[in-house]
């Protein structure tokens, strides 16, 4: 039952995360989007093999649809290395209490991904040691691109653990008033 609700799970993060790459904003060297904050929250609510799962197969989607057919492997690389991260960061002692800062450094992932997957690009079409110039373009956007998925992410984080909260208290009213029903019906019998 608990594969089930995990693997539902995985499809709604899949489908968030492909409609965010979707959508975005252009810019001069690429494209800013709302997926990888939803990557990093994917991350941090399911277990690896669903949250790289649907990370991964995501953004894969994502770029072909875009036309993006070159990037699509480094995609899948570059959002699996994200989720690994978040995973390796929060068995950490600082994640214990800033669990949502720790996650966040994983937005930083795709800035040296897509830096390197570019200078690779530039170098095997004959770049030569231009490459690393033209393959750096793409570091300001990318930077950007960081700086607002962490944000964007500690907001989420905030919804999600405010959700979370809730559930719990819901759930031990519940269990405080059929413990007061049971009780009653004790007395009644006794």
């Amino acid at each position: 039952m608990k594969s089930n609700k995990t693997l539902r799970k995985a499809i709604l993060f899949g489908v968030l995360i492909f409609l965010a790459g979707l959508i975005g904003q252009p810019t001069a060297h690429g494209y800013l989007h709302p997926a990888d904050p939803l990557v990093l929250l994917a991350a941090v609510v399911l277990p690896f093999p669903y949250a790289a799962a649907a990370a991964g197969g995501a953004g894969i989607l994502a770029d072909l649809v875009k036309g993006y057919y070159l990037l699509s492997p480094c995609t899948l690389i570059i959002r699996v290395l994200m989720v690994l991260a978040v995973k390796g960061l929060l068995k950490t002692r600082p994640a214990e209490k800033y669990p949502e800062l720790m996650a966040s450094a994983a937005a930083f992932i795709p800035v040296a991904g897509y830096y390197l997957s570019e200078l690779i690009y530039q170098l095997c079409i004959g770049g030569g040691l231009s490459a690393f110039s033209v393959a750096a373009v793409t570091l300001r956007k990318d930077l950007i691109q960081a700086a607002a998925s962490v944000l964007l992410f500690v907001f989420l984080y905030d919804i999600y653990k405010g959700v979370q909260a809730g559930r719990e208290t819901l759930r031990r009213k519940k269990a405080a008033e059929a413990a007061a029903g049971e009780e009653k019906q004790h007395e009644q019998n006794s």
